[in-house]
């Protein structure tokens, strides 16, 4: 029979294993030569280069867009993940009739917004499994309209669309 003071010791370490696998768990990206996890190669970006005029886009960014469809941002002032995932929680838990009063135009014709907004799941799409909403860190929209505008900076201009929010 094993001794009261081996199970301790089994206990400790079982547990400072499990203390230590959380930890590299919340925070693989900072020990990579532990495991390689796919999203490791998922690009980052810091909060204020977004705010850039001239920022471009470099080849690592256009990758894990092209792969993965998003890249992380980092650095955003008072961001709180718990608030989010409360939010985010609220609005897809929402009637559909709800969420599709702030549809992108390509799911909703009623509505102007072309960029930010929901995109409800598209059956037989192949492109959108799940519903998504699109922000971004834009108040005000552009004037998208001028004559004097390529097509090219009206698309750019599109991008900075202000952002829908449910009331």
């Amino acid at each position: 029979m094993a001794s009261l003071q081996s199970i301790s010791v089994f206990i400790a370490a079982s547990a400072l294993a499990l203390l230590l696998a959380i930890f590299l768990s919340e925070h693989h990206s900072q020990f990579r030569f532990f495991n390689h996890h796919d999203f490791d190669d998922v690009a980052t970006i810091s909060f204020d280069k977004l705010h850039e005029e001239q920022y471009i886009l470099d080849d690592l960014l256009l990758k894990s867009m092209t792969e993965f469809g998003f890249f992380y941002v980092e650095g955003v002032p008072n961001y709180n993940s718990s608030d989010e995932l409360r939010l985010l929680q609220q609005f897809f838990n929402l009637p559909e009739a709800n969420k599709m009063e702030l549809a992108v135009k390509k799911h909703n014709p009623l509505n102007n917004n072309v960029y930010r907004g929901y995109g409800p799941v598209v059956e037989n799409s192949g492109t959108q499994y799940k519903e998504m909403y699109n922000i971004g860190p834009h108040e005000e929209d552009p004037t998208t309209s001028r004559e004097d505008l390529t097509m090219l900076e009206r698309v750019k201009l599109i991008s900075k669309e202000r952002n829908r929010w449910p009331e």
